[in-house]
């Protein structure tokens, strides 16, 4: 039988070692803003902070392409397309959005 201080230090140490958000969870939530993670082989991305920035919930992101294009404004969408895919034609490592 455990005694009241082995109890309170194991009950400590369960809560201390609950996973730590990621950091990108962390940026994502200090910035408000959502970041993302694009496999171009696949051609999917993986969304960080989508609920806090923009309202989306994980089972509303779809992880193509299209569907963030989709939600660029439309004045935006036929540059911001542009943009991406000069992007995809160059090699260059990173983008973002203008």
């Amino acid at each position: 039988m455990k005694d009241a201080a082995a109890a309170r230090a194991e009950a400590r140490w369960s809560r201390d070692a609950a996973p730590a958000p990621a950091p990108l969870e962390l940026v994502a939530g200090a910035l408000n803003c959502a970041i993302y993670d694009l496999d171009l082989e696949r051609g999917s991305v993986v969304w960080t902070g989508l609920s806090s920035a923009f309202g989306y919930g994980p089972s509303q992101a779809d992880p193509r392409y299209s569907w963030w294009l989709e939600r660029v404004h439309p004045e935006d969408r036929e540059s911001a397309d542009r943009d991406y895919r000069d992007f995809i034609a160059s090699g260059r490592k990173t983008w973002a959005a203008a």
